[in-house]
Parts: structure tokens; C-alpha cells; sequence
């Protein structure tokens, strides 16, 4: 069960990453086309973008939120393995194998797929975002 969760989490974060990325890489004349257009998810990105500063303070909370809860969820996966261990020596571990998947799967590959893909990927994370 834990497994599942730390894969959720995992993939929670790179939601938040990749639309972070996608929603601010949208540019000035993007942003003006998605104002004007008469389709309801691109004035969804209008809008989120119309305040930068609540934008990034919900991409950024929810992100460190999500990050946290994976540390946990890593560090009792890891107790588990090793609870003849001292406490240094799992925190260790359990830094030691989940900072690499986060950067890799939770940070850099969501943020250079969501680079590339911006305005497509702006429009699948729209409407989560505004709840």
C-alpha cells in the first residue's frame, strides 16, 4: 500500500510541476490569443494567469505539500526495511533514494515535457487547478 501511495505522490508532484512550467512558458501573445477565445479552458488559463502571484503560491504550496508526504511516506517505507537501524542511518537511506526520484520523475522530466508542450499541457492542468 505504501508503494502505491509513494507512486501517486510521485506523480502528484509532477503535476504540479509540469504545470507550473506549461502555465508560465505561455507567452504575451499566447496569453492575448487565450483571452479572447471563445473556448471555456483557455479562459480557464486567461484567468489563472491573470494573477501570477495565486498561481504560484497554489503550484508552490501544493508541490511542497505533495514533497513532504513523500519524504514521509519514504522514510516509513524505509524504517520498515531497516528498523534495526539507527534513525540516522534509514534518514540517510530514505534521503539517498528518494531525492533522485523526485528530481528526476517529480521535477526535470515534467518540467521539460511541460517546456515543449505548454499550452496543450496548460489545458489539461486548468480545471484541476481552480478547484
Amino acid at each position: 500500500m505504501e508503494y502505491a501511495v509513494f507512486c501517486i505522490l510521485l506523480l502528484v508532484s509532477a503535476f504540479f510541476s509540469g504545470s507550473e512550467t506549461a502555465l508560465f512558458s505561455i507567452g504575451k501573445v499566447a496569453f492575448a490569443r487565450l483571452q479572447q477565445s471563445e473556448r471555456r479552458v483557455d479562459r480557464m488559463i486567461a484567468d489563472l494567469l491573470a494573477s501570477p502571484r495565486d498561481l504560484l503560491i497554489t503550484v508552490l504550496l501544493g508541490n511542497e505539500l505533495t514533497n513532504i508526504a513523500l519524504s514521509i511516506t519514504s522514510a516509513s517505507i524505509t524504517s520498515r526495511f531497516l528498523h534495526g537501524y539507527s534513525l540516522v542511518t534509514q534518514a540517510a537511506l530514505s534521503a539517498a533514494t528518494v531525492v533522485p526520484l523526485l528530481l528526476v520523475f517529480g521535477e526535470v522530466t515534467p518540467k521539460t515535457f511541460a517546456a515543449q508542450r505548454a499550452e496543450g499541457l496548460a489545458r489539461a492542468v486548468a480545471r484541476p487547478l481552480r478547484l
